[in-house]
């Protein structure tokens, strides 16, 4: 907000008193306006700031707890929240956030978050007859490197009265 803009905020009494030369009223002013660029330059680009895609790194683990996704975020070693499948996956999450929450507890939307937060495709999921509410969780062999987040997800994921196994496709 420029100062012409602030000044016209003030009382009519202090608007009467500003001279067109410098005093504490006008350098206040000043100070007012620098305060106010950071603030107005954010505004400016608000819905950057909202879009997943491009909003800054700083800002994607505050819209993943808008959405329901910073369950799966954790500390690193500097202690930032992080995602373990990394900043790309973490967004590609946040988009999907409306249609996985429309499948949550269901295979089909147990699949599309573990193929969402890992990048991959070729997960299955398997209702062992023998052994009535648990599942058994066919990962793609490539997968590996990933078990630790695949299995926080499914925990996180699956009914809470359903049990499971993780196992590699051959």
């Amino acid at each position: 907000m420029k100062r012409e803009a602030i000044a016209r905020l003030l009382p009519e009494l202090f608007q009467r008193t500003l001279p067109a030369e410098p005093n504490v009223l006008s350098a206040l002013l000043g100070v007012m306006e620098t305060q106010q660029m950071p603030v107005e330059a954010v505004l400016a680009e608000l819905d950057r700031y909202l879009d997943a895609d491009q909003t800054p790194a700083r800002f994607v683990p505050f819209l993943a707890q808008w959405v329901g996704m910073d369950i799966f975020l954790e500390e690193d070693a500097e202690g930032n929240l992080a995602f373990a499948g990394g900043l790309g996956r973490m967004r590609d999450l946040i988009l999907a956030a409306n249609s996985l929450a429309r499948l949550r507890g269901t295979k089909q939307g147990l699949i599309r978050m573990l193929e969402t937060a890992t990048g991959l495709t070729g997960f299955v999921i398997m209702d062992p007859r023998e052994k009535p509410y648990h599942i058994v969780v066919q990962c793609p062999a490539v997968a590996a490197a990933q078990e630790r987040l695949i299995r926080r997800i499914v925990e996180l994921e699956k009914p809470a009265y359903v049990t499971f196994e993780l196992v590699t496709a051959e």
